[in-house]
C-alpha cells in the first residue's frame, strides 16, 4: 500500500490526474470533431453514392455492395401505420383511461426523500427504510471516491 508523507506527494499525485483530465477532454474534442466531419461527408455525399450504386444492384444478386472499406445496402420497409408524433399520441390517450392503461407503460420511480418524509409523519419505520450511520465521503478533482477497507494493521485517524 501506498503511503504519502507530503503536501508534494499530494500534489504531484493531483497533478497527474489533472494531466489526464485534460488529455481525455483534448481527445474528447478530438472525438467529437471527428463526428461532426462525419455527418458532413455523410450529408454530402448520401445522394451521389445512392445514385451511384443503386443501378449496381440490378446486376447483384444481394441487397448489399460490398467495397473494400465498408458496404452500401438496401432494405425494403413495408408501409404500416407507425407513431410519428408521440405528444399528440399521448395527449389523445389521456382522455381514455382504459386506452391509457392498455397503450402506456408508466416505469414507476420511488420519491426517496417522500418516503422517508412520510415515515417520519406516520412516526414509524416503513418497510425497505433502515437507519444508514453517517459517514465521510472523500472527494479528489471533485469526483467521489468509494474507498476500500483500510488495513487494520495502519493507525485509525
Amino acid at each position: 500500500m501506498v503511503k504519502i508523507t507530503s503536501d508534494l506527494e499530494v500534489d504531484e499525485i493531483l497533478k497527474r490526474l489533472s494531466e489526464i483530465d485534460s488529455t481525455i477532454m483534448h481527445y474528447q474534442h478530438a472525438i467529437d470533431a471527428q463526428r461532426k466531419t462525419r455527418e458532413e461527408i455523410l450529408a454530402a455525399h448520401a445522394r451521389a453514392l445512392h445514385d451511384y450504386c443503386y443501378p449496381k444492384l440490378a446486376t447483384s444478386k444481394t441487397k448489399t455492395l460490398k467495397f473494400p472499406h465498408g458496404t452500401v445496402s438496401w432494405r425494403v420497409q413495408k408501409s404500416a401505420l407507425r407513431v410519428t408524433d408521440t405528444e399528440a399520441a399521448l395527449e389523445y390517450l389521456r382522455n381514455s383511461p382504459a386506452l391509457w392503461e392498455r397503450c402506456v407503460v408508466m416505469t414507476p420511480r420511488l420519491k426517496s426523500t417522500e418516503y422517508v418524509a412520510v415515515a417520519e409523519e406516520a412516526g414509524e419505520r416503513l418497510p425497505g427504510i433502515e437507519e444508514v450511520p453517517g459517514r465521510e465521503l472523500f472527494y479528489i478533482l471533485g469526483e467521489r471516491i468509494d474507498l476500500p477497507p483500510a488495513d487494520k494493521t495502519e493507525d485509525a485517524r
